[in-house]
């Protein structure tokens, strides 16, 4: 089974990005990243990556050690308003970085560059700016800490087989590229589940 915690932080993000640690002038973390891998690894992670905010730092200090892989949280905006959101771009390189700390200060061009990649990425506190997104398209609206929510994301998803069947595709040749057998063949059994429905309780 694969464990892993997307949307960590270490001392790599060293300003604040949040309401509160800007208005507090506080890093979002203090712990490094080595001490984030080994704590991710005393409680039974298997891939390990931080996702910290516009830096690849952190994940670089990492990058040798076993189920490592490079992420960030890009701060973007809006340009006709500069309301500011946040996208985690999961298993990238320096050079993809470099690129999304270009495009980063306009939402639509760094979409584009995403989408046209087919990066794996998570769009969070986008707040007022749900309108700006296409559920199911661009993106899912998921609500800060409701459960119910992911769940119902899921289940969307897992309940489309054109969506379901492009992310099998996408998870092969990803797993096919790095020459990871045995985790290829769990993902590939994990996403070949067929219709799946969510019940509340469960």
């Amino acid at each position: 089974m694969i464990k892993v915690d997307l949307h960590l932080h270490s001392s790599a993000s060293s300003r604040g990005a949040g309401f509160f640690s800007e208005k507090l002038q506080v890093q979002e973390s203090y712990v490094t990243p080595r001490q984030v891998y080994d704590t991710l690894f005393e409680r039974g992670m298997n891939l390990f990556t931080i996702t910290d905010h516009d830096s690849i730092d952190g994940c670089l200090e990492i990058a040798h050690l076993p189920g490592a892989f490079i992420s960030e949280e890009v701060t973007t905006y809006f340009p006709e308003d500069r309301c500011k959101i946040h996208v985690i771009a999961l298993d990238i390189n320096e050079e993809i970085h470099r690129e999304l700390q270009r495009l980063r200060y306009n939402v639509y061009e760094l979409v584009d560059y995403l989408q046209a990649s087919g990066l794996p990425t998570i769009v969070s506190s986008i707040g007022a700016t749900r309108e700006n997104l296409k559920p199911g398209v661009t993106g899912y609206v998921i609500e800060d800490n409701n459960p119910f929510s992911y769940a119902e994301k899921v289940r969307e998803l897992l309940d489309t087989p054109a969506k379901l069947s492009k992310m099998r595709q996408q998870a092969i040749e990803h797993m096919a590229d790095k020459g990871e057998r045995e985790l290829l063949m769990e993902m590939v059994q994990k996403l070949s589940l067929g219709k799946v429905k969510l019940r509340a309780g469960e």
